[in-house]
């Protein structure tokens, strides 16, 4: 996960620029739902650029990526 996307594990072969809905559980029982699109894909993996999140989804993944930050400058 990015700021501006998600690496997802997926062994399906889906078409670039397909637009699909993501609903993933960062924190128990705390969901991000989200609308992305398939931007690069490979055998196990797709590259997903967020095209549609709102605000609680958004703080989610803002404070998600902050601290993974925070404890790999502490490692």
């Amino acid at each position: 996960m990015c700021t501006r996307g998600f690496l997802i594990k997926y062994p399906k072969n889906l078409p670039l620029e397909r637009v699909l809905q993501l609903r993933c559980e960062l924190y128990f029982e705390q969901f991000v739902e989200c609308i992305v699109q398939v931007r690069h894909i490979n055998r196990e993996y797709l590259g997903a650029r967020v095209i549609e999140i709102n605000d609680h989804g958004r703080f989610l993944c803002e404070r998600f990526l902050d601290e993974r930050r925070a404890a790999n400058l502490n490692e």
